[in-house]
């Protein structure tokens, strides 16, 4: 289905003018490209079912006997070796290997977060402060981000102390959540690109 999708798409805009000759015979040359973020959550049993191409990420917060929520899988960003690596992009003139569908046990209270690259990079942020050893456990061995990067993340955004104080300040109105993320990417908090974002509560 997705190459049929990405051919007819590839087909429909061949022919529009980009007002960038540039920008045009890269599409046509290169083709073009996509993200992917599969889940299929079984309710009956409890099962998550996952798989993912690109920077579009998957998180999920378990909460604990005290209350608080931590981290307990992310993905596909936690292969990255860095926050802002270049992701491998489903393109329909190229050949993948694509990850096997992986399964994940979820638990009652555990909140589902899925959300494209620039939002996934402002979750994991987020968790790389209110919970640093939970959050890297998680991730790449060779994972790196610099001091810097954080503290002018955690300057210029919302001071969230709890990993769950991530997801109880999203708005639930859709406008008011569009207008809450237009506010971070006009504050510098958050990259300007396209954001789609799911949420759940088990």
């Amino acid at each position: 289905w997705f190459l049929a999708v990405s051919k007819e798409f590839y087909l429909k805009y061949s022919d529009i003018d980009f007002g960038d000759i540039e920008i045009k015979e890269k599409f046509i040359s290169g083709g073009s490209y996509a993200t992917l973020l599969f889940l299929w959550i079984d309710y009956d049993k409890k099962l998550l079912h996952y798989v993912g191409v690109g920077d579009s990420s998957l998180f999920i917060l378990r909460k604990e006997k005290d209350g608080t929520y931590l981290p307990s899988l992310i993905y596909p960003i936690n292969e990255n070796e860095f926050i802002d690596q270049n992701p491998t992009l489903l393109n329909w003139k190229k050949a993948y290997e694509i990850d096997t569908i992986k399964t994940f046990s979820l638990q009652k209270g555990d909140i589902i977060l899925a959300g494209t690259d620039s939002i996934s990079r402002w979750i994991l942020e987020n968790l790389l402060i209110t919970n640093p050893i939970e959050t890297r456990v998680l991730l790449n061995p060779n994972f790196r981000i610099d001091d810097e990067t954080l503290e002018k993340h955690k300057l210029s955004n919302y001071d969230f102390k709890k990993a769950e104080d991530i997801f109880e300040n999203i708005p639930k109105d859709k406008k008011e959540a569009i207008k809450y993320f237009e506010n971070l990417i006009n504050n510098n908090c958050m990259e300007a690109d396209d954001i789609t974002l799911y949420t759940e509560i088990i």
